[in-house]
């Protein structure tokens, strides 16, 4: 996110982000994620994006093309399963982190609850049903 705000504030005219907007989304997606340790481009491709430095030059190639694409297939499971084992890893951080954070409720009889409608079984889709049934006594 800070990402974005950044060059939100780059562009400084509303007339210029047509031009400003290809860029924007470049830097966006070129950039290295905490959670999964690589860019969303390099996940989705399997390689870093190739930026005006890196455009000239060639990219190695082996004199054998079933090598190759061996190697680029493993190179992506490889990916895939980092950053599947860095994503599990946050969400673990993230659920001790709410953990810290979280307070049991108390409910006695005569208390009024509200139950949650995403658990019980109707014919009417979630989105468009009630989310919580209730009060309910105790």
């Amino acid at each position: 996110m800070e990402a974005l705000q950044a060059a939100v504030v780059k562009v400084v005219q509303y007339n210029e982000w047509d031009a400003a907007l290809p860029h924007v989304t470049f830097g966006l997606n070129t950039h290295v994620s905490a959670a999964t340790k690589v860019s969303p481009f390099e996940f989705a491709h399997g390689f870093p994006a190739r930026v005006q430095l890196t455009m000239g030059l060639s990219a190695p190639q082996d004199t054998v093309e079933d090598a190759e694409a061996i190697s680029f297939v493993e190179r992506m499971e490889n990916r895939h399963k980092a950053a599947s084992s860095h994503m599990a890893a946050s969400q673990v951080r993230l659920g001790h982190l709410l953990e810290k954070h979280s307070v049991a409720s108390k409910v006695v009889i005569g208390d009024k609850v509200w139950l949650d409608s995403k658990h019980t079984p109707i014919d009417i889709p979630y989105k468009i049903s009630a989310r919580w049934f209730g009060p309910f006594e105790v």
